[in-house]
């Protein structure tokens, strides 16, 4: 019998770790909110259209792929055992992770980054953000688009997000219709 192999698209773009952080060209806001918009709704496919939900508990920039067209792809899924009773929890931890996601998108730091003080994006950003200085943490190697305001708004919903309470954090129905929100309300970048 010979082997078995898995057989995967190729993502021709490499990941979003790629654009924020490595060597690749970094993305334009269009494309940022795009990415961000995609993600949020393969998580919410994945948390309330499939029987059982699956739940992919390790969401990060590196586990987002990039196409050929540019259409963000979510890599790495795990899939939710049925012995796992604590399923709200992991739904919630994947809404705590695509709101690190969130913050990388806006301000193109790493998750930990030494350099900075505090090194963790989450300690940085949340302040600021709570304070209403969120436009702090917008990345400066982007040009700024004319209106601002849809960056404040991912802002406020990686707050959200990264609530420390789980119960207060929002499932990614609600992120998706915020993200939707935001574009049809006419804040385009």
């Amino acid at each position: 019998m010979g082997e078995r192999l898995l057989v995967y698209e190729f993502m021709t773009h490499g990941t979003l770790h790629d654009h924020l952080h490595g060597e690749l060209s970094p993305l334009n806001w269009n494309f940022r909110l795009r990415i961000a918009m995609q993600v949020a709704k393969g998580l919410e496919y994945l948390h309330r259209d499939c029987f059982p939900p699956i739940v992919h508990r390790d969401v990060k920039a590196s586990n987002i792929l990039l196409d050929s067209e540019w259409a963000a792809r979510i890599a790495d899924v795990g899939l939710l055992t049925p012995s796992n009773r604590d399923l709200d929890g992991d739904l919630e931890s994947d809404v705590y992770n695509f709101g690190i996601v969130l913050l990388e998108i806006l301000s193109g730091r790493k998750v930990i980054d030494n350099d900075y003080t505090p090194p963790s994006i989450v300690d940085w950003a949340l302040p600021l953000i709570r304070k209403g200085k969120a436009a702090a943490i917008i990345d400066r190697n982007v040009a700024l688009p004319r209106n601002v305001e849809p960056l404040l708004k991912l802002a406020e919903i990686a707050e959200l997000a990264l609530r420390e309470d789980r119960g207060e954090r929002p499932v990614i129905s609600e992120i998706v219709m915020w993200l939707e929100q935001i574009v049809k309300n006419g804040l385009t970048l």
